[in-house]
């Protein structure tokens, strides 16, 4: 398996992210693997309730639910909502992305200033964006064993026959910002 994130957003951002309109991820912190990489997305139970809508995502507080008979309702607050492939990282060491993260992050300059006042930030392109119709759980994915991808070939939990971790580590707490986790073959059905 691959190594992939687990990415911790709240609620109001993810609804822009899921409907297109935010496409860079403004972050502290990068993970040390090569680009593309796959992204989970945890929405967080910080902030406004998120719902899926018959297979829209919306914030409890922008619709009306008008129940017909086969309207399917879901909480999406602690669960993991989709993936994205992060095919790269912009790197802002001076303000001179600042524009690009506030376009593209909807981050604006004066909160990214306050976000960092003197550490570099990084914008993690968001590309093959899919949200789930059936959002997963933590509980649904595996932490590698080790924290540092270059470890794993030397890791003695590694299988090298089979390229994978013996070691099981279920993922059962979400991460403070972001966290490695093993690719998944298959996310939840897409909507």
């Amino acid at each position: 398996m691959s190594k992939a994130v687990l990415i911790s957003i709240r609620p109001k951002w993810c609804e822009l992210i899921a409907s297109g309109h935010k496409t860079i991820e403004v972050r502290k912190t990068r993970p040390q693997i090569k680009t593309p990489f796959k992204c989970y997305i945890y929405c967080t139970n910080r902030g406004d309730t998120l719902y899926s809508v018959n297979g829209k995502v919306q914030p409890c507080n922008s619709f009306e639910i008008n129940l017909k008979e086969n309207s399917r309702v879901l909480e999406l607050n602690g669960y993991v909502i989709g993936e994205f492939v992060c095919d790269e990282i912009i790197v802002d060491k001076h303000g001179e992305n600042a524009l690009l993260f506030e376009n593209k992050g909807l981050v604006p300059f004066d909160v990214q200033k306050k976000y960092a006042p003197k550490q570099i930030l990084y914008g993690w392109h968001i590309s093959e964006l899919k949200i789930y119709n059936n959002p997963l759980t933590l509980s649904d994915f595996i932490r590698p064993c080790c924290e540092r991808v270059s470890d794993c070939g030397t890791c003695p939990k590694f299988d090298r026959e089979n390229f994978s971790c013996t070691r099981m580590n279920t993922v059962t707490r979400p991460p403070q910002s972001w966290m490695y986790v093993e690719e998944r073959k298959t996310g939840g059905n897409l909507m």
